[in-house]
């Protein structure tokens, strides 16, 4: 069987790695070892669970791009919400399913979305939101006498 180098090079035939969670190294890559793991020890880090960010706010000064300056947290046992505010900066990241979701509730995506579901429009930016695709994957082991073979097919 051949063995590709690269699996998504239009020759997706025999066996190839598809990456996913690993880094560089072969290890489980995710947001904790990335990112957490490294600024754990700072000192302007605090981590809430069971919380969710409705929007993000945007100072109120002039010109096109406007600034984020905090967040509105809304735990999940149904207290009222709060505003974070940031000193210097605003970081979002929600995943690729929220992170668009926050960043339309709080006015920036495409205009006509925006428009539709009531939201002001803070910066109509239409790639928010767009090109989400999802990767089906199946999975198939045969066994050939003292052989086993586990086959992958994703589209």
């Amino acid at each position: 069987m051949p063995i590709q180098k690269e699996g998504a090079n239009g020759n997706a035939f025999g066996a190839f790695w598809v990456p996913s969670a690993l880094n560089q190294t072969y290890h489980r890559s995710y947001a904790r070892t990335a990112y957490f793991d490294p600024s754990s020890a700072q000192p302007n880090l605090k981590v809430i669970v069971r919380h969710r960010v409705n929007e993000i706010i945007f100072d109120k000064g002039k010109g096109k791009n406007p600034r984020a300056v905090g967040v509105t947290v809304q735990p999940r046992d149904g207290s009222p919400s709060f505003i974070v505010k940031a000193k210097q900066e605003v970081v979002l990241t929600a995943g690729s399913l929220h992170t668009p979701q926050i960043l339309q509730r709080s006015g920036v995506g495409p205009r006509w979305l925006l428009e539709k579901a009531g939201v002001k429009v803070l910066v109509d930016l239409p790639g928010v939101g767009s090109n989400l695709q999802d990767h089906p994957t199946t999975s198939s082991t045969f066994i050939c006498g003292s052989l086993s073979l586990y086959l992958r097919v994703t589209s």
